[in-house]
């Protein structure tokens, strides 16, 4: 998205202030249609109102610190939009004109002359408020309403806020919501693959197996025999002894020779 940032640096006291209106808008993004910006910032700039946002139409950040802004008045058209609003060090003494900003989230007001705590109820219908500024966390640039006694309980008492001048808090009515479990998945049965006793090891030996072992094992003896018998003959003959265990039968050749 496109980002548009003009902040005055100059000395502008000898300079009409600003209007703040599509040409404004223009000037600072460069570009014709202003139908794409999400995010604006004319700080410093002397500007007396908030105006000329009818074309703004996709804005969600709006930053006008340093002006001489005294009504808050001129957001309507962004008013279903607008998630961040930085009015710091401005002149504004009423909230009024606040109360359209339903999608507003996060809001500074430090550095302002709001001396009323019954301002507050301007921004108490905003559903989705999470974070103001009144002063900074510091205690610095405050409004008259900072020194008011008990200010910080009677902020929170009108207020769904979780950030009040930078300082988090979590009170009775306000949760932050978990997010919902997953449903559960149902799997659809499934038939076995293989057949119930697959698994399943006999306790008695195959027959097979003990037949064959045994067969092995009579022609290992009569073959250690005549091996014996040919050394006490003391006749120096060599054996040469080929076993050849073919696994079909189990069959075992005895090949001896002489010399």
């Amino acid at each position: 998205f496109l980002v548009v940032i003009f902040t005055c640096l100059t000395d502008s006291s000898d300079m009409e202030p600003t209007v703040m209106d599509t040409s404004l808008i223009q000037l600072a993004t460069g570009q014709f249609d202003v139908g794409s910006v999400q995010l604006l910032v004319l700080n410093g700039l002397d500007l007396l109102r908030i105006e000329g946002l009818e074309e703004v139409t996709a804005l969600r950040e709006l930053s006008l610190q340093h002006n001489l802004i005294a009504e808050v008045q001129g957001l309507q058209p962004v008013g279903l939009h607008l998630r961040r609003l930085d009015l710091a060090h401005n002149k504004i003494e009423r909230l009024d004109g606040m109360q359209t900003l339903r999608a507003l989230e996060w809001l500074r007001l430090e550095g302002n002359l709001i001396d009323d705590l019954l301002q507050l109820s301007r921004l108490a219908g905003l559903p989705a408020l999470r974070c103001v500024w009144f002063q900074t966390q510091e205690g610095n640039h405050t409004n008259p309403i900072c020194h008011e006694p008990g200010y910080t309980k009677a902020i929170l008492a009108k207020l769904r806020v979780a950030c009040l001048d930078g300082h988090f808090f979590l009170k009775d009515g306000f949760e932050i919501e978990a997010p919902e479990e997953p449903a559960a998945v149902e799997l659809p049965p499934t038939a076995a693959w293989v057949a119930e006793d697959y698994w399943f090891v006999s306790e008695k030996p195959d027959p097979q197996f003990v037949e064959k072992e045994l067969a092995f094992k009579s022609s290992l003896l009569e073959c250690k025999q005549m091996q014996s018998r040919l050394h006490l003959r003391g006749e120096g003959a060599s054996l040469l002894v080929t076993i050849a265990l073919r696994l079909n039968s189990t069959s075992i050749k005895v090949v001896g020779g002489w010399s």
